[in-house]
């Protein structure tokens, strides 16, 4: 079956076997992107075709979950006063990680620390950030050390000896927040 769709003016005619191209594309990609991990999705997704074989172990939200969430998230979602981030990554339920820890064969281990446009160097011997707290090597990866009050990473408060992945963003209450980057030449 086919059906029209018109969008400013542009009339576009899609079948069913376009929709299941797309969706197994989409599909594909997402279950590369999150192995392992929970997935929570719209109850929308639920209707592309394909949903189940690519990401068995999805759960779908309510109707109306989504919206009740980002109604309550408001003004943590709209920062205007703030630079544009896109996230990719979002930290698993309940904030328990399953970060691969940079040199054991999992992501390469972040190489500069990015705060406000500026990326400095990581050097191995210890980044002073504020509130006291130091950012440190341990092994291969990233750990924080030292510091005093209450100390969050990708929103989720950090536990002491958690190894630090490229894109996690550190936020000390009266700062701004840093984020673990890769450059590559």
């Amino acid at each position: 079956s086919e059906t029209n769709i018109e969008v400013g003016g542009y009339l576009a005619r899609i079948s069913n076997r376009d929709i299941e191209h797309i969706a197994d594309a989409l599909c594909t990609r997402v279950a590369e992107q999150v192995a392992g991990s929970p997935v929570i999705a719209d109850a929308r997704v639920g209707l592309l075709p394909l949903v189940a074989r690519h990401l068995p172990e999805v759960t779908f939200l309510g109707a109306g979950d989504a919206l009740t969430a980002a109604r309550a998230h408001g003004e943590r979602l709209v920062q205007r006063g703030e630079h544009l981030d896109f996230i990719t990554r979002l930290p698993c339920l309940g904030g328990a990680r399953e970060a691969a820890v940079p040199g054991d064969g999992g992501a390469p281990a972040a190489t500069h620390l990015l705060e406000g446009g500026v990326a400095r160097v990581l050097d191995g011997s210890g980044e002073a950030l504020a509130g006291g707290w130091q950012l440190t090597r341990a092994g291969a990866g990233w750990q924080l050390a030292g510091g005093a009050g209450q100390l969050r990473v990708n929103d989720t408060a950090y536990s002491p000896g958690r190894p630090l992945a490229v894109g996690d963003t550190i936020h000390i209450p009266g700062a701004p927040a840093v984020t673990l980057i890769r450059v590559e030449d």
